[in-house]
């Protein structure tokens, strides 16, 4: 039996690791994303403008993008087309306390499963 070099094992193992996430990215590509747009580290009083991507469909009724944190509550509600709505959107929230957040974005579907997206921001 022949034998095999310990860093030839480690980097075949590598290869097949990185190739099993990629197939992992593609094959469950996030139906909706949030992103923080500008600064990564706002100051207070902030202007935060998330980016939002919502992938068409037939199902989707409304998105709702939501900033909270255990004092400080804001919300936006609005109506999608289904399958015509565009795909990016931009939410603007100002005059943000200090604190730290989860910014979530829901898209509302009635007949089938729910999306969700979230990430945690911090304004200083």
């Amino acid at each position: 039996m022949p034998s095999v070099r310990p860093h030839v094992l480690v980097a075949m193992l590598l290869m097949v690791g990185i190739l099993a996430y990629a197939v992992h990215m593609v094959v469950n590509e996030a139906k909706v994303r949030v992103t923080l747009e500008g600064q990564q580290h706002p100051f207070a009083p902030a202007a935060l403008r998330f980016r939002v991507r919502v992938e068409p469909d037939t199902a989707n009724r409304a998105l709702t993008v939501a900033l909270v944190s255990a004092e400080y509550e804001r919300s936006s509600l609005e109506q999608l087309e289904g399958a015509d709505a565009q795909i990016t959107r931009w939410i603007d929230f100002v005059n943000v306390p200090a604190g730290a957040y989860v910014a979530e974005a829901v898209v509302h579907r009635p007949t089938a499963t729910i999306w969700r997206a979230h990430m945690f921001v911090t304004v200083q």
